[in-house]
């Protein structure tokens, strides 16, 4: 499955043009789904001219967070019709749910869970 995930307000606290805090639990469900063979897409609208862009690789990389692109389609995947990434599932402070209630990393590992996306079952990390 192929994962496309927002960075500033999704993966961290939206802060731009710095870097806020990550969220809880999003390093644990990113790995998870690294680990699981998923490939993910960081999608951003951080500017490439201005070091936005190389601002958060350089806090991805330290961080330790996995991904396999950057805004471009994984290998393979020829649309070539848009500028939006190809992805089975897509993770966006601004999707709608969010926008209500925010993004809670949690809930999204315990969807991933119930629909078979993880195959593996972790121990329920604590909310502290």
């Amino acid at each position: 499955m192929i994962v496309a995930i927002d960075f500033d307000g999704t993966i961290v606290d939206s802060s731009f043009p710095d870097i806020g805090e990550i969220k809880p639990n999003a390093e644990r469900v990113i790995k998870r789904l690294f680990g699981e063979g998923h490939k993910i897409i960081i999608w951003t609208c951080r500017p490439v001219n201005n070091k936005g862009m190389e601002e958060m690789k350089k806090w991805l990389n330290f961080k330790d967070i996995p991904y396999h692109k950057i805004n471009e389609n994984i290998d393979g995947i020829k649309i070539t019709t848009s500028n939006k990434v190809f992805a089975d599932v897509y993770i966006d402070d601004m999707d709608v749910h969010c926008r209500e209630k925010g993004v809670d990393w949690y809930r999204i590992e315990e969807i991933f869970e119930n629909t078979g996306v993880f195959r593996l079952r972790f121990p329920k990390p604590s909310r502290d």
